[in-house]
């Protein structure tokens, strides 16, 4: 993903998912970002993996970043109502168990 890019989402783009890892020290934590913008989603992290653009934010969840989140981590939202963040913590932890187990 450009810089250009990256500058649009940060200015224009609606966040609609937030995830923010929780590490132990400091800077062990970070974060994993799903925008919406311009009928697309896309995905960001703080250690500059990025997914999009994509057609649904469902495509956006199915990224590989949320497979291996090893750390205690925080799902947030201003868009999504709490049951949909609810399905979204349990399907990242199913992911996080099934990729340990591989």
């Amino acid at each position: 993903m450009n810089d250009e890019i990256l500058e649009e989402l940060e200015e224009k783009g609606e966040i609609i998912l937030s995830v923010f890892l929780d590490g132990d020290s400091p800077g062990s934590g970070g974060w994993i970002t799903i925008y919406h913008l311009n009928n697309f989603y896309y995905g960001t992290t703080d250690y500059e993996e990025y997914i999009g653009p994509v057609a649904s934010f469902e495509e956006a969840m199915q990224w590989e970043v949320f497979d291996f989140i090893g750390i205690d981590y925080e799902v947030t939202s201003d868009h999504l109502p709490i049951e949909k963040l609810e399905a979204i913590k349990a399907d990242i932890e199913a992911r996080i168990a099934k990729s340990q187990m591989d």
